[in-house]
This record gives C-alpha cells, structure tokens and sequence, in this order.
C-alpha cells in the first residue's frame, strides 16, 4: 500500500515572503503617518523654556581681619558678594509680550545693592539686552521679547549669600531654576556613549544574524568564508545602528 508522501516544510527565509514585505509596509507607512503628524504638532506648538539660574557667587571677603572692610558707597558690607544671575531662553520660537501675564521677578532674597553688568547675547543683532531693573531683592524684567536662543549675564552686588526664587508669569513656557547645559562629569559622557553603542550592537546583532546567516549560505561560499563575511555584515550595520541611536540622542537632548 502506497502511503501519500508529506511535503516537507517550507524552508523559505521569512524575508523572501511577499506576506512580510507586505506587513513591512503597512508598518513603514503607519510609522511615516505618526512621524508626519508629529513633526506637525511640533511646528504648531514649539517647545519653549526658559531657564533662570545663579552661574556664580563670588564673596569679596573670604578671611577677616581687625581694620579691614568692604564698603559700597560709604556702607559698610557684612558678607558681600558678586553674583551672577543667568538666563536662558531655548525653543524654536519667541517669548513675546503677550506670553506675559505680568512682570518676571527674579528674587535673591537679600537687597539687590547695585546692578553692576548685563551681557546679552543672540543671533538676532536688532534685538537688545533685555531692561531689567532692581526692586529691593528682586530684579525684574517687564514684558519683552526674549528669542529662542539669547542668553542673558547680570552680575549684581549683594551683602548676603542669595536664595533664588522665581515669579515667572509665562504662557506655555517651562520655567527652571537650573543650567540647561550643565557639564557632564568626566566619566558621564563615555560611559553614556558606551551603553548607547552597545544597545545598538545588541539589537543590530540580534535582528541581523539570522538574515546574515542565511544569505551566506545561500551563495555557496564555504563555511570559513561565510562566517567572516556575515560577522562583518552584521558587525559595520551594528556599528551604523549604534551611530543613529548615538546622534539621535543628542539631537534630542539639544532639542529640549
């Protein structure tokens, strides 16, 4: 008695399947469509920030001594110090008066004996410094156009160590009392680098060798030949996976 003969199973890599190129497509375009969309959002509402924080305290007497003294006109001091107070706006697009529900103070918690510099800087030459002025331990800074990327140093004369407190009266803008660029610590930035690169090799390795391994097979090539050549596949689009995923972090770390 003759037995029917069983096919054997379809050994086709699942990448030679119109069904897979098929998915891989509707997931490209859902992906571009969500992408789209977003950068859309994106450009309607920019991502405004402003940051406001003391860069330095500077105390002008640091030892005391019998007959020594600090004076600011004709006034003894106690504990004087320079401070500097920065600011620091960050986004796409302006802060403009209308942002402002009132006037923005920056309060130091001890009198603001003197406003001794302001330096600002921006690409956009026609716009200057903003005015801010002084009210008793505040500085205060009226409505005003602050540009994306203006970057403002007051330097004042105070007699107290300052406490930094913020009013900030702003629309649709995020406040922080910290240095949007802090600087990393010497062993932050390789080890972050470091994780990031083998994230990428991990995923490029693992979703990369089976496709390797197969098409190495696939073209006849002998063994030794076909390792070399499918390790060092997978290994430079590892590498270049590792290099997005690298850039991409820092794309969005200057984006925020």
């Amino acid at each position: 008695m003759d037995w029917a003969q069983t096919p054997d199973a379809d050994n086709t890599p699942f990448y030679a399947s119109g069904t897979f190129w098929a998915i891989a497509a509707v997931a490209v375009a859902i992906a571009a469509i969500g992408v789209g969309a977003w950068a859309a959002w994106r450009s309607a509402n920019p991502k405004r920030q402003l940051n406001i924080w003391i860069g330095s305290d500077t105390p002008l007497m640091t030892t005391r001594a019998e007959g020594i003294t600090v004076g600011f006109e004709d006034t003894p001091l106690a504990d004087p110090h320079i401070v500097r107070v920065q600011i620091a706006a960050r986004g796409r697009k302006d802060i403009v008066p209308a942002d402002f529900a009132g006037p923005l103070r920056i309060d130091l918690a001890t009198p603001v004996l003197r406003l001794i510099a302001t330096h600002s800087t921006t690409k956009r030459d026609n716009l200057p410094a903003p005015a801010l002025t002084v009210d008793d331990t505040a500085l205060v800074l009226d409505p005003t156009i602050l540009p994306g990327d203006q970057r403002t140093t007051l330097d004042v004369l105070l007699d107290s160590t300052p406490e930094l407190a913020v009013t900030a009266p702003l629309a649709n803008v995020t406040v922080k009392k910290t240095d949007p660029n802090p600087s990393p610590s010497p062993r932050q930035k390789p080890l972050m680098d470091g994780f990031l690169l083998g994230m990428g090799f991990m995923a490029g390795t693992s979703i990369l060798a089976p496709v390797a391994a197969d098409i190495v097979t696939a073209s006849g090539f002998s063994d030794t030949i076909s390792v070399v050549v499918g390790l060092t596949g997978v290994l430079l689009t590892s590498a270049c996976g590792a290099g997005l995923i690298i850039a991409l972090s820092r794309i969005s770390k200057a984006d925020q």
